[in-house]
């Protein structure tokens, strides 16, 4: 139900990036809008929930800029193509610069790395066909409806041009009114996909298993897998996906974490090494939430490693990494949330590297807190956890030295950034 047609003046971005206005029946917050805008807008209620949409911009700002895709403004995917590069940068800055200062913390910011369109190596798309047509893409803001997308500049472009193709194979493929979702990866040897269906359907037959394994081997896709109830059936494999850190092969599979892009890996892991300085040989560090081991390889080159994480299949891909390149490291599954290394066992090591979650890392830095450790390099996806943390952190007699923000998710309001504390009062 619309409750409220009206106009308003847009006063400021929030921290997703969404534009800020008000009007008597309250705060507007609507996409693709800039500061200092004119906006018409809609209300709309619907079970004691309301939003706003975006009918016209009635005045434009000097800050706006031209987006490059087709699909901005109705696709989810990607909300700020309308800033341009000097907004776009301020808005990123921005991100870490408040959530430090809602927790008192001033130190130096370093100059924005941004990532560039174009070098993103992993997609989740969701697909249906639906009236005779295949529609897949990502969702419309605040909808759930599929925006149909055949190429999309963030993504590596080996990746962009499957999408026609993919599309034209799934036809094929799907029943009329069938949901899957198509998770890619662009590995370092080929592409790994994934395709997972949704909802009662009769299992693949074997026309349907050729037409998938004819359209991988006609478009470089070196694993395809279908699940369905939670199994996972590989039914191509010409070779195991994997990613390079510094030059170790580490095994990976579509759909579960992984940095952004190989260019990311390397920007952080070049922060990282910086953070750390010079490593003496004998000393022994240790990568809390290692993954796969982004950090934990390339740091095993300079001294012993132990790494620690609850994800049991990436820290397989981690010794298996170690072992086949004979590095110094030793891992082992913990859930750091539950069971954070206490103080008395953070001792023995002359530095930590973590990259937590997006909720960040209160028990496991409580810890950290209270140990001896000297250095800890924190890599964060998320600004306002990692301000959290770092109030714990100088709270107990760390410094924050320096933090550096970087924009591997280019056109999103999302930023990484990477911060060295000292400890300046020892326990």
């Amino acid at each position: 139900m619309i409750v409220e047609r009206a106009h308003c003046k847009i006063t400021a971005l929030n921290r997703d990036g969404l534009g800020v206005g008000y009007t008597e029946q309250g705060t507007v917050t609507l996409p693709y809008t800039l500061p200092g805008e004119g906006v018409a807008f809609e209300r709309h209620k619907y079970r004691h929930q309301s939003n706003c949409t975006l009918t016209e911009i009635t005045e434009p700002s000097p800050m706006r800029a031209t987006p490059p895709c087709p699909y901005f403004g109705t696709c989810g995917g990607c909300l700020l193509q309308h800033l341009n590069p000097e907004t776009y940068r301020n808005f990123k800055i921005n991100l870490i610069t408040q959530a430090l200062s809602a927790q008192q913390i001033y130190t130096t910011i370093n100059d924005l790395i941004i990532v560039p369109n174009g070098h993103r190596r992993r997609g989740s798309f969701e697909v249906v066909k639906k009236n005779n047509q295949i529609f897949l893409g990502f969702r419309r803001f605040g909808s759930h409806q599929i925006i149909n997308i055949d190429a999309c500049l963030v993504l590596e472009p080996t990746l962009s041009v499957l999408l026609s193709p993919l599309k034209n194979m799934l036809f094929q493929v799907l029943e009329s009114n069938q949901k899957v979702n198509v998770f890619l990866l662009a590995a370092a040897n080929g592409i790994d996909m994934i395709m997972e269906r949704r909802g009662d359907c009769s299992s693949l037959t074997s026309d349907q298993e050729s037409l998938l394994i004819a359209f991988a081997k006609d478009h470089g896709i070196i694993r395809l897998s279908v699940k369905e109830d939670g199994s996972l059936k590989t039914i191509l494999e010409t070779e195991k996906p994997y990613v390079t850190f510094e030059g170790d092969h580490v095994f990976v599979q579509a759909g579960e974490f992984l940095q952004a892009s190989a260019l990311s890996d390397q920007i952080l892991t070049d922060l990282v090494l910086k953070c750390m300085g010079t490593i003496e040989p004998s000393s022994l560090g240790i990568d809390l939430f290692c993954g796969r081991g982004t950090f934990t390889l390339p740091l095993s080159k300079q001294c012993k490693m132990e790494g620690y994480d609850s994800d049991h299949q990436a820290i397989q891909g981690l010794d298996e990494a170690a072992e086949k390149n004979n590095r110094p490291i030793t891992v082992a599954p913990r859930n750091l949330y539950q069971q954070p290394l206490l103080s008395q066992e953070l001792s023995k090591y002359a530095f930590a590297v973590m990259n937590p979650p997006r909720a960040g890392a209160q028990a496991q830095v409580q810890q950290l807190a209270s140990s001896s450790i000297p250095k800890v390099c924190y890599v964060s996806c998320n600004p306002e956890t990692f301000a959290r943390d770092a109030r714990l952190l100088e709270q107990g007699g760390y410094i924050l030295k320096n933090v550096t923000p970087v924009d591997q998710f280019y056109w999103t309001p999302h930023l990484e950034v990477v911060g060295f504390f000292e400890r300046t009062v020892h326990c």
